[in-house]
């Protein structure tokens, strides 16, 4: 009975129309699933880049630090200060600004010795 049904009221265009439907369902799907895994390996190259320019930032600003400020043999110029300035703004880090300006705002050498570890050790941990 469901047989002859069938063969009175289902065409071959009717097949090829599920068949296609079915096909297409499943490519979506697929796409979907894809477009999900590249958004997620996408968001992760991200902040992975996020972490090489932070540790290059931290690095450069140490390396600066080191050649002008601890192995000065003279007076630190304003450029080199407007340079090291720059340099702790470009990273974006509040809390280590913060560390900078205590630094050059420190009345003495011992208050300025103090500043100078907790920016360094600071930095050292973003790395």
């Amino acid at each position: 009975m469901i047989r002859d049904f069938l063969q009175r009221h289902v065409t071959a265009i009717d097949i090829a129309s599920a068949v296609l439907i079915a096909l297409l369902i499943m490519v979506t799907v697929f796409f979907g699933i894809r477009y999900n895994q590249m958004k997620s390996e996408t968001e992760q190259a991200a902040a992975q880049q996020q972490v090489v320019q932070t540790n290059q930032k931290a690095s450069a600003f140490l390396k600066l630090f080191t050649r002008d400020v601890l192995f000065a043999d003279k007076e630190i110029n304003f450029e080199t200060r407007l340079t090291l300035e720059n340099a702790v703004r470009d990273f974006g880090d509040p809390a280590i600004l913060a560390m900078w300006q205590r630094f050059t705002s420190s009345a003495n050498e011992r208050e300025a010795q103090q500043a100078v570890k907790e920016l360094m050790n600071a930095l050292a941990s973003r790395i």
